[in-house]
């Protein structure tokens, strides 16, 4: 699915992405599957995919990227954070610090917001993506843990 340009969707300021990824596809996925990316005709600001063999993600920010050790293979569904601050970035599983980095996303122009594919839908997930929340402002842990639970829409905790 892509979503059209939007700077909030940018985090190159800095922001919190998190999203639910319940990986499905089997042994013989010979690709990572991307689960969120920023791009532009001139390459990636971000992506985030999951590896092939459901053993971590890869966070893709321009040219650099960085692996992060997980096992996605339980059957289970997982929630996945991105915080980027000015000075790096945060990675979160099920609302635990799983890794923390030096590099953030670069600035691009003209990026469409994909979720479940890369360009032109390659490297596609095989499983589902819910409940996702782009936040302009990087989140802190204790509200990355409140908030992973809480339904995106409810009129009990208002709409966040």
């Amino acid at each position: 699915m892509e979503v059209l340009p939007d700077e909030r969707l940018a985090m190159s300021d800095g922001g919190t992405l998190e999203f639910w990824a319940y990986p499905t596809w089997d042994p013989s996925t010979d690709y990572d599957p991307v689960a969120v990316a920023y791009v532009s005709e001139d390459g990636p600001s971000y992506a985030i995919s999951l590896l092939a063999e459901k053993d971590g993600l890869a966070i893709l920010f321009g040219e650099d990227e960085e692996l992060v050790l997980f096992d996605f293979s339980d059957g289970q569904a997982h929630h996945v954070a991105v915080s980027v601050y000015t000075d790096g970035t945060e990675i979160y599983i099920n609302g635990e610090v799983v890794a923390t980095f030096d590099m953030t996303p670069p600035a691009i122009e003209g990026a469409a917001f994909l979720i479940g594919s890369a360009v032109d839908n390659t490297s596609p997930f095989i499983g589902s993506i819910g409940a996702m929340r782009v936040w302009d402002v990087p989140l802190r842990p204790q509200y990355i843990t409140n908030y992973r639970l809480r339904p995106l829409l409810s009129e009990e905790l208002g709409d966040h």
